[in-house]
């Protein structure tokens, strides 16, 4: 994470080194990526960029920890309704929102992206410890635990996979369908996404037949 000097800085210079890094992690990998330009863009000379961050990937993490900020901001409507909703709803309700947040902000979305289909083995360690740092439970697990609480799954659905199943789901509707439709589609994005939703809640609903 930053140094207090960065912390220090007056809000617009803090945003425009964290645009100028945005700029370039939306291309480049994190391997691919370079200090060098990224301190050209944001016109800061690179021992200033040392008296911001560790290294490069200080700032990646950086980056990561914002971006998971705004875009959390930006679906809580629907996650403040994970009491309020079933199970499914409120995965339809998740995605819809993810999908408005990656057609909003795309340089973010392909950060996301370049971070899966082309990791770093050294950020991939940092970023695995950085997360199991962090409390926060996810999108789906709490929704996945209410709904076990209401008796709304079979009893023996495995939690943990089924966390799993659904972060995988709609990341790979967003990856392949939405990418391919354009994120402007969203009624056929959203239509594909509860289609494939709607086998994955077939084989977990609880039966009402005795």
């Amino acid at each position: 994470m930053p140094k207090h000097t960065f912390y220090d800085l007056k809000p617009q210079k803090k945003a425009i080194v964290f645009q100028a890094a945005v700029k370039e992690f939306a291309v480049y990998s994190f391997d691919e990526s370079n200090i060098s330009r990224i301190v050209k863009a944001a016109d800061i000379a690179r021992g200033s960029f040392y008296q911001y961050f560790e290294d490069k990937g200080d700032l990646y993490l950086y980056v990561l920890e914002e971006i998971g900020k705004a875009k959390r901001e930006f679906i809580e409507p629907a996650l403040v309704r994970v009491e309020e909703l079933n199970l499914f709803e409120y995965c339809k309700a998740v995605f819809e929102r993810s999908i408005l947040f990656a057609e909003g902000f795309p340089d973010y979305h392909a950060i996301g992206e370049l971070l899966i289909k082309r990791p770093s083995t050294e950020i991939k360690k940092r970023f695995i410890q950085y997360a199991s740092d962090s409390k926060d439970e996810g999108i789906y697990k709490r929704a996945v635990e209410a709904a076990i609480g209401r008796g709304e799954l079979r009893k023996d659905i495995h939690a943990a996979a089924l966390v799993m199943l659904l972060e995988q789901l709609s990341f790979s509707v967003m990856d392949n369908v939405a990418k391919e439709l354009g994120y402007k589609e969203l009624k056929k994005i959203q239509a594909v996404y509860e289609e494939m939703l709607n086998i994955i809640h077939k084989g977990c609903i609880r039966s009402t037949e005795n």
